[in-house]
This record gives structure tokens, C-alpha cells and sequence, in this order.
């Protein structure tokens, strides 16, 4: 199975970096998109449907729903945030949870759902 993954980085260097590294690996599809703006960010989504996203956190967003919205929509999708300052890596994987319940809500929020 190929791993689809879309970095977008404002740090040219870093985006080229993170590209190769990805690129050693013979299941990982990397497209590294240089990033001009939410509409282009959106666009990608929507061409490449990645199963990961590799953005730096100087990234800023204006409208965070619409970003995630298109987040929505994409079944699987992991999103890792790099810092360059820090040795940090936050990762954020999709879940869904069936609501049958008002309880389910606290279930997701104690991390304690099904996952479908």
C-alpha cells in the first residue's frame, strides 16, 4: 500500500529536507507543494487527497474551519506538525466516532470511543 503525503512548509529548506527524506522510502508518494496561501492549501487537498499532511507550524491559517472542513472529508488522514525550533512532532489522526447516545460525547472526549 502507498503511503500518499503532501508537505507543505513556508521554510523552502526544510520542505526539501522533509520531501527527500520521505522519498527514501519506496511506499511513500511525496508531493511537496509550496505554500502561497489557504486556497492553495485547499486545492491540494482536494487534487492529491493525501493519506498524511506535513505542514510547520509557522504556517498561519485565517479561516481554520474551512481548512477543516476539507480536513473532513478525508477518511484516514494524519496530520503532523513540524517545528524547526523544537524536537517536537505533533501528530493528529482522524477518528470517527457513531454517536448513538449523549454519552458518546464524553466517551470521545475521555479518548474511550469505538473508532469506525
Amino acid at each position: 500500500m502507498t503511503i500518499k503525503c503532501l508537505i507543505v512548509c513556508s521554510n523552502e529548506l526544510m520542505g526539501i529536507t522533509v520531501e527527500n527524506l520521505c522519498k527514501t522510502q519506496a511506499d511513500m508518494e511525496v508531493i511537496n507543494a509550496q505554500f502561497l496561501g489557504e486556497d492553495d492549501l485547499i486545492q491540494e487537498f482536494k487534487r492529491y487527497q493525501p493519506d498524511v499532511l506535513i505542514v510547520d507550524e509557522r504556517i498561519e491559517v485565517n479561516d481554520p474551519t474551512r481548512l477543516l472542513q476539507s480536513l473532513a472529508v478525508m477518511p484516514n488522514i494524519r496530520v503532523i506538525l513540524l517545528n524547526d525550533k523544537d524536537n517536537i512532532l505533533h501528530v493528529y489522526k482522524k477518528h470517527n466516532v457513531l454517536v448513538t447516545q449523549v454519552a458518546d460525547l464524553i466517551s470521545a472526549v475521555r479518548d474511550q470511543h469505538i473508532i469506525n
